[in-house]
C-alpha cells in the first residue's frame, strides 16, 4: 500500500515537473505590475505590514516564475501612515500562441 502511495506521488511530480517545463517554455507573462497601498493607522505597524507585504509579493512572484517566464516584474507596495487603507491593484499580459495551449492542455492530460 505504501508503494503504491510512493508511485502516485512519484506520477504527480513527474507530471507537474513535465508540465512546468512545457509551460514556461510557452507563457510569457509581459508587463506584470502589482501596486499595493496599505495603512493600519499606526506607524510601526504599518511599517511591519510593508515588509511582509514585500515578503509575500515576491515569493509569489518567484513561486509564478517556476512556471511562467515574467518579464521585469514591476512591484510598488506604498505605506501609508496616516489613514487604514489597503488598496490594490495588478495587471499583467499573458502572452502565448494557441498552437502552444493546446500543446499544453495536451501534455498535462496526457499524463
Amino acid at each position: 500500500r505504501l508503494i503504491k502511495a510512493q508511485e502516485k506521488i512519484r506520477h504527480f511530480y513527474d507530471v507537474h515537473t513535465k508540465l512546468s517545463q512545457h509551460t514556461k517554455k510557452y507563457l510569457n507573462v509581459e508587463k506584470f505590475k502589482v501596486g499595493i497601498e496599505v495603512g493600519t493607522g499606526d506607524a510601526a505597524t504599518t511599517a511591519i505590514s510593508v515588509g511582509a507585504l514585500w515578503a509575500v509579493v515576491y515569493n509569489f512572484i518567484g513561486a509564478l516564475g517556476m512556471l511562467v517566464y515574467i518579464d521585469k516584474p514591476d512591484v510598488e507596495i506604498i505605506p501609508n501612515y496616516s489613514e487604514t487603507k489597503f488598496k490594490t491593484n495588478a495587471r499583467c499580459i499573458i502572452s502565448c500562441r494557441i498552437v502552444h495551449i493546446i500543446f499544453i492542455m495536451k501534455v498535462g492530460l496526457w499524463f
